[in-house]
């Protein structure tokens, strides 16, 4: 019982760590984008 929710988790975080990378660091790139334009038009 312990085991398999234990893999379940770490199978989580892995899908969770993937999501992070999908998503949030383009998000995070593209606003930094967005503040490099800002500055250099101002």
């Amino acid at each position: 019982m312990g085991l398999v929710v234990s893999q379940y988790l770490i199978g989580w975080k892995c899908n969770l760590y993937e999501i992070i990378l999908k998503f949030v660091v383009p998000l995070v790139n593209w606003q930094y984008e967005q503040q490099q334009t800002v500055f250099h038009g101002a």
